[in-house]
């Protein structure tokens, strides 16, 4: 199982709307899978998966409860004004990022 997951958008494929459905549906089946991510870097939009009306939002707190890192991307979350909305997760920086793509040859992008 990959080490981490790497997102640059809150939904999955090119068309938004099923692709928010897509995203839901792999936040759900995920909580379910006994191999999980050590971790998840949430950047661009993807940063509104942990925010306040998410519909991944428990599917994401569970993963937090099961041990996964979820890094945010504080530039994109100040971008998205949504400091104030985050709900799971920590502020990660570009160096750990970089540290963490540069140990790490488990990398699977999610967009």
């Amino acid at each position: 199982m990959p080490a981490v997951y790497y997102l640059t958008s809150k939904y999955i494929g090119t068309e938004q709307k099923v692709g928010e459905i897509l995203m839901n549906a792999f936040w759900a089946k995920l909580v379910e899978s006994p191999s999980l991510p050590e971790k998840v870097i949430f950047l661009g939009d993807a940063v509104d998966l942990a925010c306040e009306g998410s519909d991944a939002l428990e599917d994401l707190a569970i993963l937090e409860e099961k041990g996964v890192e979820l890094l945010l991307c504080p530039i994109c979350v100040d971008y998205y004004d949504e400091k104030d909305k985050v709900r799971v997760g920590r502020m990660t920086t570009m160096p750990e990022a970089i540290g963490i793509y540069q140990s790490d040859d488990r990398i699977v992008t999610i967009s």
